[in-house]
């Protein structure tokens, strides 16, 4: 620990002070319900946060090695009542401090590129919000599901969550994607992060396509559903092709995959996808256990991109597609095993303002594990392995001491 104490010392005080204060209206009414001041209340909720609290009391735990012990009531009432919306600006000077800091060179890859993903956040067997929960039944148990899409720079070494977008229960990922998208050209158009949007399938449709393209930016779509023309004609290219244009092998987890790329031009009959769509893509990915030469697992994607054909090299078409999958194996992943997202929201009448809080302490963890942590065999440490240590961290006394005063 003594080895990582001081750059997490460092790097949690250099980027993880926010001025609570200034962010958010303390909610609290009465005197009687301010003994503690706010914003201490919020750096014990963050550094819970930072440290992989899975619930309140948890919070409270850690809060008796802070300064003083402050009630899981007590947190969660104030939770309640706080507006989430604020944090989207937090989440979104974060991303530009990281780029300002030359944490995301645009050398690392020709394209900056965005994948964008939907995530279930959270099951409750009640409505949180009419708004935004999705209700459904398993046989005689009625359960509500919380969806958002989220955004993540996947084209770095570091890959940092730039944006999330609350599903409404009504609503879905397709028809969601073109207001988020207007969002994240809102936080980040005049910036050269964003360039390039990926998605999987459940987004692809030609108004989103088009969208995209007439705000002067470039899609990677995934092409599944059968049904459609674009699909049909992307399969009609290319399903029948027995020679790549190239081929990538690797080892991964004692397996032996092999990736194969056929990329041809967009020919399709269905309207509007000529107006701006180039190339069909095919990845086809093989793959073979160490231990069974004999089976093989063959699986066949197709995709469709506005980008002119000169702007990625064959190998670095699959390289983006790989990237994409980033957004799972990375934040989506990261979030459920060493947050628990799924099953430890802390307190669901704040489940916005709770998933905000994560996925910016996602963003300030990204940061130390890429940047800061100089040494392979620190970056290589488990996630839940560098939550412990900043929980290490944090309860030491210099640590502590910076905290702001308890009481009013």
């Amino acid at each position: 620990m003594n080895n990582l104490f001081k750059p997490i010392n460092s790097h949690l005080k250099r980027v993880s002070k926010y001025k609570w204060k200034k962010i958010f209206k303390d909610p609290r009414r009465n005197n009687a319900n301010k003994k503690w001041d706010f914003q201490y209340l919020m750096e014990v909720v963050f550094l819970g946060m930072l440290s992989g609290c899975k619930n309140l009391r948890e919070v409270e735990s850690l809060s008796e090695s802070l300064k003083e012990r402050i009630p899981d009531t007590t947190l969660s009432d104030m939770l309640s009542k706080l507006d989430p919306a604020p944090l989207r600006k937090v989440l979104v000077q974060g991303v530009k401090q990281a780029l300002r800091s030359h944490e995301l060179p645009k050398e690392e890859f020709p394209i900056r590129l965005t994948a964008i993903d939907g995530k279930s956040l959270s099951v409750t067997d009640y409505e949180v919000d009419p708004e935004w929960s999705w209700g459904n039944s398993c046989q005689t148990k009625q359960f509500y599901v919380h969806m958002a899409l989220r955004a993540m720079h996947v084209s770095n070494q570091t890959k940092l969550l730039i944006g999330q977008h609350e599903i409404a229960g009504k609503s879905n990922e397709v028809a969601a994607f073109s207001d988020f998208f207007d969002t994240l050209v809102k936080d980040y158009g005049r910036t050269n992060l964003l360039n390039t949007v990926s998605v999987d399938a459940g987004m692809t449709s030609l108004a989103n396509a088009t969208h995209v393209a007439q705000r002067g930016y470039h899609y990677i779509m995934a092409l599944k559903n059968k049904n459609y023309l674009t699909t049909q004609s992307a399969h009609h290219e290319l399903s029948n092709r027995d020679k790549p244009d190239v081929e990538q092998e690797q080892l991964h987890n004692g397996k032996s995959i092999t990736y194969r790329l056929y990329r041809c031009r967009a020919l399709t009959d269905a309207k509007g996808w000529s107006e701006h769509a180039t190339e069909f893509w095919r990845i086809e990915k093989i793959t073979t256990p160490s231990n069974d030469r004999r089976r093989r697992i063959k699986e066949n994607r197709y995709f469709i991109t506005n980008l002119p054909k000169e702007t990625l090299t064959h190998l670095q078409v699959i390289q983006a597609v790989k990237m994409h999958w980033g957004i799972e194996n990375n934040a989506n992943w990261v979030i459920d095993t060493a947050w628990k997202e799924d099953n430890s929201p802390w307190i669901n009448s704040a489940l916005k303002l709770i998933t905000w809080l994560r996925i910016i302490a996602y963003n300030v963890i990204a940061r130390l594990k890429t940047r800061k942590l100089r040494k392979n065999i620190h970056r290589e440490k488990s996630w839940k392995t560098i939550l412990s240590h900043i929980r290490d961290c944090i309860v030491q006394p210099c640590f502590c001491a910076s905290l702001h005063h308890t009481k009013i």
